[in-house]
């Protein structure tokens, strides 16, 4: 019976690892060589640094997406961990080539708050487009790196709040 119960859980286990591995296909743990939590490297150039986050571009970077040209990558970092990148296009045909290639490569396909999004193991990816400005970007992120940056951020506001509060004591 022990014996049984053991090859059970074995192929239970061996099943969960496939459909993990199948899910998580989609998006590989790097992006143009650079995995996920990694120190920004050498080739990058501080751009911007607001909420904890601090971004970067790369020097000589392939700014394509198959034939979608890319106006820029903003390869973003948390406690120096690289926890996102955003590839920065323009214009409506580049926004749907875009989906398209996502949709072929990466199915299936949610929309969340109108926007598509790409669910995966360990990292999201999805499309924002804004037709008045006629600009969008692919933001692709890691869930782990971006959890703690979340939860700092909101440790911070809830800081803020009581600092703001206390000082309209008097107020009320």
């Amino acid at each position: 019976m022990k014996k049984k119960l053991m090859v059970g859980f074995f192929v239970v286990g061996v099943l969960v690892l496939i459909l993990a591995s199948s899910v998580y296909a989609g998006v590989t743990q790097e992006f143009r060589g650079l995995e996920w939590g990694d120190l920004p490297t050498r080739n990058m150039i501080f751009f911007e640094q607001n909420d904890l986050i601090k971004s970067y571009t790369k020097l000589n970077e392939n700014l394509h997406m198959g034939e979608v040209p890319l106006s820029s990558i903003v390869y973003m970092f948390y406690d120096n961990r690289f926890m996102e990148v955003r590839l920065h296009f323009k214009g409506r045909k580049s926004y749907d080539t875009l989906i398209m290639i996502c949709k072929e490569k990466f199915s299936p396909l949610i929309l969340n708050y109108y926007k598509p999004q790409w669910l995966f193991l360990f990292t999201t990816l999805d499309i924002l487009y804004d037709d008045i400005g006629g600009k969008g970007y692919i933001r692709i992120f890691e869930k782990f790196v971006t959890e703690s940056w979340q939860n700092e951020l909101a440790k911070k506001e809830k800081e803020l709040a009581k600092i703001s509060v206390k000082k309209t004591e008097g107020d009320w």
